[in-house]
């Protein structure tokens, strides 16, 4: 995983690759943007790009799908992933 914070806080930018689609085998570059609001809170945008093989698996999806559901177990389940 990598990481970068703009100066004086503005974005953070987190990027990794993790498993996704059959037996989570196949690698998904995945980027965490968040960006904080002038009221408070933050933005977060997820975006995600892998390789589809002959078979369709939706890697991207999956792999977008997993961070949310990761973090929705660590904030105690108050997130569901979009179907």
């Amino acid at each position: 995983m990598t990481g970068e914070i703009e100066p004086g806080g503005a974005r953070a930018t987190l990027r990794g690759v993790l498993g996704a689609g059959a037996l989570n085998m196949n690698p998904a570059v995945v980027d965490v943007e968040l960006e904080p609001q002038p009221g408070g809170g933050s933005v977060v945008t997820l975006r995600a790009a892998a390789k589809e093989g002959l078979i369709p698996q939706r890697i991207a999806r999956k792999a977008v799908r997993r961070v949310l559901e990761s973090y929705a177990r660590a904030a105690g389940g108050g997130l569901s992933p979009p179907s």
